[in-house]
C-alpha cells in the first residue's frame, strides 16, 4: 500500500510540473523521423499522467478496501495460514497420548490450552495493529486523493478538453470514507 501511495504522489508531482507548462509545448526538441510523427507534447503527457494517477489511486483504494473487508487476510499474523493444521495436529497428538499406556493427556491438554490462549492474544494484537495501520494508511491515501482532486481538475482545464470528466477522486473518497474508514 505504501508503494502505491508513493507512486501516486510521485505521479501527481510530475502532473503538477506538466500543468505549469503550455499545453502545446513539446516535451523535447527532436526532429521526427517520419512525416506522420509529431513530438510528444505537454497535452499528451498530461493526459497519460492523469490516466496513470487515476489508475493507481483506484487500485490503492480498492486494495485497501479489500484488505479491510477480508478478515482471513491476517497479514500481520505469520501463523494464520498454518492455524487449522496446527490445531488438527495438536488434536491428533492428544488422541495418541490418551491411547498410549501411561500416557499423560493432562499435560498435553494444558499445553494445548496455552497455545490456544496465546493464539487468541496474538489475534487480538494483530487486529489492533491492523486497525491502527488501516487508519494510518487511510489517512495517507485520503490526503493523496484530496491533492489529486485539485490537480486533476487543473489538468483538465489546462488541456482544454470540452468534455467534463468524471471526478474519480470524489468517488474514491466516498468509498474510502464509507467502506474503509467507516468500517474500522
Amino acid at each position: 500500500m505504501g508503494t502505491l501511495i508513493e507512486l501516486a504522489s510521485g505521479t501527481l508531482d510530475t502532473l503538477s510540473h506538466l500543468i505549469a507548462r503550455p499545453a502545446g509545448q513539446a516535451l523535447t526538441v527532436t526532429t521526427p523521423t517520419r512525416p506522420s510523427e509529431k513530438p510528444l507534447d505537454v497535452r499528451a503527457a498530461i493526459k497519460a499522467t492523469r490516466r496513470t494517477v487515476e489508475a493507481v489511486l483506484f487500485y490503492a483504494t480498492t486494495q485497501l478496501g479489500a484488505w479491510v473487508t477480508a478478515p482471513e487476510l491476517q497479514l500481520l499474523d505469520a501463523g494464520a495460514g498454518a492455524e487449522p493444521e496446527a490445531t488438527a495436529a495438536a488434536a491428533a497428538v492428544a488422541a495418541v497420548a490418551e491411547d498410549a499406556p501411561g500416557g499423560d493427556s493432562a499435560s498435553l491438554s494444558h499445553g494445548s490450552e496455552r497455545r490456544v490462549a496465546s493464539r487468541r492474544e496474538s489475534t487480538v494484537l494483530t487486529e489492533r495493529m491492523r486497525r491502527g495501520l488501516t487508519g494510518e494508511i487511510s489517512s495517507e491515501l485520503k490526503a493523496v486523493l484530496e491533492k489529486a482532486r485539485a490537480l486533476l481538475a487543473k489538468s483538465h482545464q489546462s488541456t482544454g478538453e470540452k468534455q467534463t470528466p468524471v471526478d474519480i477522486t470524489g468517488v474514491l473518497l466516498g468509498f474510502l470514507n464509507q467502506r474503509v474508514i467507516g468500517s474500522t
